[in-house]
């Protein structure tokens, strides 16, 4: 099967997972070949070593909305030829017109589809997030069919009108070491640790980028109270101090001198078993998501956690989370001190965690198998 793969641009841990679903289904399946069309700004340079993979960056005016749009009118209907692909699969946002080829959309990006209030937690106006949504509906029902990683973003998609009505459920997985080689904590990260509160402290994570939604006000008000009782606990955030301390909370400072709050900066993929196996437990404030890896490697790395109270979050992690409202910074800081003070609490949610997660894939080869066997399911039928 010839692929024309679409991504135009992005970064961070969804893109790092992107690369393992791709790596695997090229390596499982050496006899298709997968051309990607992208930006000159996409990191996939990490897949050049890959025999059936191809590399083709487009940049044409420099406007990234533009170079979009050109791309999704103009630009598929010829590559789609020129490259004799059998199928054209797209990353969160396809072309905007039939191209003489069968279309499967993945859809990882929750904005696009969830209801329009929580678009209010895009960085983004609201007239770029309307565009957005609108171009991305007329991508959507050009495609034969979607790609989602759970049942309720599927849900979602049947909603929209003039929406595909093959959908294929292809959870992500947790990287194994077969994948990414684990290495220790950088040293840096092992000093902060040792800083402050000290290695006795009890130390939550927080691995997220810093956007709106992932909500990290309500943790840093919460952390805020913890601190005025001088209560020995700490959050790892895998983001900038600068970040931090531009979200405007007063004390945010006094939080990270004395080591309450430690920012990691963006933590790689090799170093995040051992920054799992540092922690205690894991928060996830998050108020939107399709899937957050951060979910489902607390639960394959045995680590309990306390998530916000939202309708997605109960469906992917159960019995093995404790729950808060997203902006109740005082029902936090309850939960964190019960999840603090009940180790047979601690030991529950780690097995039921474990248990869990033997609905999602157990290896990037699986996971890349579902969507494998979907691609190739719509192409036979064309």
């Amino acid at each position: 099967m010839k692929i024309l793969f679409y991504y135009y641009m992005g970064g961070g841990g969804g893109f790092s997972n992107i690369i393992l679903l791709l790596r695997a289904m090229a390596r499982l399946h050496p006899e298709d070949s997968i051309e990607i069309v992208t930006s000159p700004s996409a990191p996939f340079d990490g897949l050049r070593d890959v025999p059936n993979i191809r590399i083709r960056r487009f940049r044409l005016t420099g406007l990234k909305e533009m170079d979009r749009l050109l791309l999704g009118v103009f630009c598929f209907p010829g590559i789609a030829r020129e490259t004799k692909a059998d199928l054209l699969w797209s990353m969160n946002l396809g072309p905007y017109i039939k191209t003489g080829i069968p279309a499967v959309l993945s859809m990882n990006n929750p904005y696009q589809v969830c209801p329009w209030d929580v678009s209010r937690f895009h960085p983004g106006n609201p007239l770029r997030v309307a565009l957005l949504r609108r171009f991305f509906r007329r991508s959507l029902r050009i495609s034969d069919a979607v790609v989602v990683q759970t049942h309720l973003m599927g849900d979602y998609v049947r909603r929209i009108p003039g929406a595909p009505r093959k959908i294929c459920v292809a959870p992500k997985s947790v990287e194994r070491a077969i994948d990414v080689s684990p290495e220790p904590l950088p040293p840096s990260l092992q000093g902060a640790l040792e800083r402050g509160l000290g290695r006795g402290a009890f130390t939550f994570l927080y691995a997220s980028t810093f956007m709106p939604h992932k909500n990290h006000v309500t943790l840093i008000r919460a952390f805020a109270e913890l601190a005025r009782r001088n209560v020995r606990v700490r959050v790892i955030l895998s983001v900038e101090a600068e970040a931090i301390l531009g979200a405007g909370w007063p004390e945010a400072a006094d939080l990270i001198e004395k080591g309450y709050i430690v920012p990691a900066g963006w933590v790689a993929k090799p170093y995040l078993r051992a920054l799992y196996a540092a922690c205690d437990a894991c928060l996830m404030p998050s108020v939107l998501e399709s899937l957050s890896s951060a979910h489902i490697e607390a639960m394959r790395w045995g680590r309990p956690q306390i998530t916000a109270d939202i309708p997605y979050a109960r469906d992917v992690c159960g019995p093995a989370a404790l729950y808060a409202p997203a902006d109740d910074a005082r029902a936090w800081v309850r939960q964190i001190e019960r999840m603090m003070n009940d180790g047979s609490l601690r030991k529950e949610m780690i097995r039921a965690g474990h248990e869990r997660m033997n609905r999602f894939p157990a290896s990037w080869d699986d996971a890349s198998e579902i969507v494998h066997r979907f691609l190739e399911a719509v192409r036979s039928r064309h």
